[in-house]
């Protein structure tokens, strides 16, 4: 027995030994949480030589809030008898710096088994905690600006929003305008004929033949301006929702807001002897936010009337086509007009951005058309010039992918 007890003293000594150059602070605490024993880089890691340290316990040297904090861990392992894994402790070095410490142990029982404490080793990761410390600030601050930088944008794409509706007002004013003048000139020349029939006496009303000429020439006047003011109305009915958004997705055929596009822009089609070819493989009913996506068409649409005015294209042609394209409902808008300068093919889309004159052009088409695409649909919207076979461009198509 004797010599059993003399080889557990030769053993510590030993042990005592190797840790007395070990680079962490090792240490035994008994059943109480008191230090028995300290050995390694304890004056290195809290300032202090062993024998300051034995018969405190680690919560001598950690603040209040710290020490409840770790308390209250610690009396949930120890009830259990667990291991100590990884437990980070802030403490106060004798100079005073705060110092953690990653704590790993595991219980110490006697020779009759019963539990007397825990032995284990702290190591200072004092500077890694600085440095997480400094990244999650980092994080934060850098999430923070994240956030601000999206209000921001978001607040510029409503901005963006108002500035694109009021320049697409100003268009589609035009566009009415243009529309309803030749409606209106033909019924003020109609009332002024009338009159000028009642003021001159043309029918003599005294007499059956001429009363019967006379009923009807207005008829047939009152009929040519009923038929004009229908127009008139109907011009207005084109227009009436263009700028309504459309709350909620409507199942709808996707050849439904094409129409209503080709409808709004038809009288200055015609009027410039334009050519629209619709080719519709592709019929089904599908969600959409109908009215976005007509002023989605008519942007892209405007555009080739511009660019067939701009350049005077023979034979202005406008192709539209829907199709299924790997599971997906596809709208492809082409034309035959002046295509996308090279330079300008990478900034197409850019807020502000127009290849027009400045009196055609606001540059936020696109922009928001892209948007009310990619963000209200989930879909994409792109691009690809066409080319003649000697590589001068020869149009543009546009593709709605939904």
């Amino acid at each position: 027995m004797e010599s059993s007890s003399n080889e557990v003293i030769s053993l510590r000594s030993e042990y005592k030994d190797f840790v007395f150059n070990f680079t962490d602070f090792i240490w035994e605490v008994d059943k109480n949480g008191k230090y028995t024993y300290a050995a390694g880089k304890t004056e290195d890691v809290l300032g202090y030589k062993p024998s300051d340290i034995i018969g405190k316990t680690p919560f001598d040297f950690m603040t209040s809030d710290e020490a409840k904090r770790i308390g209250e861990t610690f009396i949930n392992i120890v009830k259990d008898e667990k291991l100590i894994v990884d437990l980070e402790n802030w403490n106060i070095s004798k100079s005073g710096k705060m110092v953690c410490l990653l704590t790993n142990g595991k219980p110490i029982y006697d020779d009759d088994g019963n539990f007397s404490g825990y032995h284990g080793v702290d190591k200072d990761i004092t500077d890694k905690k600085i440095l997480e410390n400094e990244l999650l600030a980092l994080n934060k601050n850098l999430e923070q600006k994240v956030h601000e930088e999206v209000d921001k944008n978001r607040i510029k794409d409503k901005q963006l929003l108002v500035q694109s509706r009021l320049a697409q007002m100003g268009e589609m004013i035009s566009m009415i305008a243009h529309q309803w003048r030749q409606p209106l000139t033909t019924i003020t020349a109609m009332a002024s004929s009338l009159q000028l029939s009642i003021d001159i006496g043309e029918y003599d009303l005294t007499k059956e033949e001429d009363i019967e000429k006379h009923n009807r020439y207005i008829k047939e006047k009152i009929s040519t301006l009923a038929n004009h003011a229908q127009t008139l109305s109907q011009i207005i009915s084109n227009f009436r929702n263009f700028y309504t958004p459309t709350k909620k997705e409507k199942l709808v055929s996707i050849t439904n807001p094409i129409t209503n596009a080709i409808n709004i822009i038809q009288p200055i089609v015609d009027h410039n002897g334009i050519k629209i070819v619709e080719k519709y493989d592709n019929l089904r009913e599908i969600y959409l936010h109908k009215n976005e996506l007509i002023q989605v068409i008519v942007n892209i649409l405007k555009n080739s009337l511009d660019s067939f005015k701009d350049n005077m294209t023979p034979n202005p042609t406008i192709t539209l086509t829907t199709k299924i394209n790997d599971g997906a409902d596809v709208i492809e808008i082409c034309d035959n007009g002046s295509g996308i300068p090279i330079d300008s093919i990478d900034r197409v889309f850019e807020p502000y951005f127009s290849t027009k004159s400045l009196k055609n052009g606001t540059g936020l088409g696109l922009y928001m058309s892209k948007i009310i695409i990619e963000k209200h649909h989930k879909g994409s919207l792109t691009f690809k010039n066409i080319y003649n076979k000697d590589g001068s461009l020869s149009g543009v198509c546009f593709k709605i992918k939904l």
